[in-house]
């Protein structure tokens, strides 16, 4: 298995957030009388960002039914979007000794463990998710995530590769498995995967950006082309400023050697990133570790040297 250091950027942080952002599970409820009723209210409380009311009628369906697994599920993941994770573990392991096939209970309690930088945990409750479900997508997505924070390439591909065998047609996981394909050096297969994810979606998240940067960054100068980097870096930005863009840009003005450009585009990258407040101890992880690399970029342009990803 080849190793990496672990490092995900702050465009795939906010992919995984948008991968666990689940609807609430739903099956079965009861056929007990007002049951129905407080699921409902509670699903629609947690659906408007209401966790406590929601938190407060899943507690009324375990008072009159204390077996009721997914009010145990759904209370946890109220408690996790409130970042009360010790309760949200407690309750997931509460749904999962009552229903253990509940692939949703072990998915949620890797998320809590992720959130938590606890990788390694993180990575077993994935696991235990897709064991039991094995078409659990977003099971294989997150646990690629966690194996590349945790310095694993090669696993996080073979994940985000089973990822794609389940679902072909998202191409957010192209954009992922490009990202882990140019951080291993594959620049020429992270490209034909930018570009699948453009066929399907020229606008989703930064399709336009990841691309670029390849072409702006990457090792071997059959994989670059500094014009188009620019050119699809500043219609990227056109759609509006983020730290990541403004880095995508510097780094293509800095591939055509206008220096002055990329030193002013990273600098102002930089103030956005100090900007960003983590939500969880794996946020602060990965904002460290991308603040030293936008510090590394700026000092690589002020000295006039386009940024590469690795020698």
């Amino acid at each position: 298995m080849a190793k990496h250091p672990g490092s995900l950027s702050i465009f795939l942080l906010l992919f995984f957030l948008i991968l666990i952002e689940i609807s609430p599970a739903l099956g079965a409820i009861s056929s007990q009388p007002g049951i129905h009723e407080h699921f409902e209210k509670g699903i629609r409380s947690c659906r408007k960002g209401d966790f406590d009311e929601g938190i407060r009628y899943f507690n009324s369906i375990l008072q009159m039914e204390p077996s009721h697994y997914l009010a145990y599920l759904n209370r946890g993941i109220a408690y996790k979007d409130k970042n009360a994770y010790d309760q949200a573990i407690v309750d997931f392991n509460h749904c999962i000794q009552l229903d253990p096939g509940n692939a949703e209970a072990y998915f949620q309690l890797g998320v809590v463990y992720g959130n938590q930088a606890n990788l390694e945990e993180a990575i077993l409750q994935y696991s235990k998710a897709v064991i039991v479900k094995p078409s659990h997508t977003k099971a294989f997505a997150a646990r690629a995530m966690m194996h590349s924070l945790n310095g694993s390439l090669n696993s996080a591909i073979d994940d985000i590769n089973q990822a794609i065998s389940t679902d072909p047609e998202f191409p957010m996981f192209y954009i992922v498995r490009g990202q882990f394909l140019d951080e291993q050096g594959d620049c020429r297969a992270a490209i034909s995967d930018f570009e699948k994810a453009m066929e399907a979606d020229s606008e989703i998240f930064n399709t336009k950006g990841n691309l670029a940067w390849v072409l702006a960054t990457a090792p071997g100068k059959d994989c670059r082309d500094g014009e188009k980097a620019l050119k699809l870096a500043k219609e990227e930005l056109s759609s509006g400023e983020s730290h990541e863009k403004l880095k995508i840009l510097a780094a293509a003005y800095a591939e055509v050697l206008d220096f002055k450009h990329a030193v002013e585009f990273q600098e102002k990258a930089l103030e956005k990133l100090k900007q960003v407040k983590p939500l969880h101890p794996l946020d602060a992880r990965i904002l460290g570790e991308d603040l030293k690399k936008y510090l590394n970029q700026l000092k690589s342009y002020q000295n006039r040297r386009p940024w590469r990803q690795r020698p």
